[in-house]
């Protein structure tokens, strides 16, 4: 058995995500709606695909569950907390500090999905930081859409694994 029975569905759902993030790129204008229809979309899509995407890598253990489900609630509060902290430095400040943040959750997911994970939380926090600190002048839709193909790279990793 895979040691990482539900990465295949974390592949999926950061596939679809990471779509919508890059539609949001190529139409700025639209970029918050097409990230709440794709969190809704891959939320619904994985909900009903996972199951069958694990079953042929084993069963998930408590732990792995715990973790996911303690990094999504977690995130959640922290994004609500930044948004607040950062609100009066306007959207481009909240935007990449959301994306901070996301990448940041992805660090302790590892141990529901494995290391590919954990790099793609380094690179989408290392992209978010190049934005906000680094880079202050560099385009938005640049930073948005990077942030996209690598959470869309990461997923057609995460779905390529196979049992050997």
């Amino acid at each position: 058995m895979y040691p990482y029975p539900l990465i295949r569905g974390g592949g999926l759902f950061l596939i679809v995500i990471g779509a919508m993030i890059i539609a949001g790129a190529l139409l700025p204008k639209f970029r918050n709606r097409l990230v709440a229809v794709g969190l809704a979309l891959a939320g619904i899509i994985t909900a009903i695909a996972a199951p069958s995407l694990a079953r042929p890598l084993g069963v998930p253990t408590w732990q792995q569950i715990l973790v996911l489900v303690g990094s999504v609630l977690l995130e959640m509060i922290v994004i609500q907390v930044v948004v607040r902290y950062v609100y009066q430095r306007g959207e481009r400040t909240i935007i990449l500090s959301v994306l901070l943040v996301v990448g940041l959750h992805f660090l302790p997911m590892a141990v529901a999905f494995g290391p590919i994970i954990a790099i793609l939380g380094i690179l989408t926090v290392l992209n978010a930081v190049a934005g906000l600190w680094l880079r202050p002048n560099m385009n938005l839709s640049t930073l948005w859409f990077f942030d996209g193909v690598l959470k869309l790279a990461g997923g057609i990793i995460m779905m390529m694994v196979v049992l050997r």
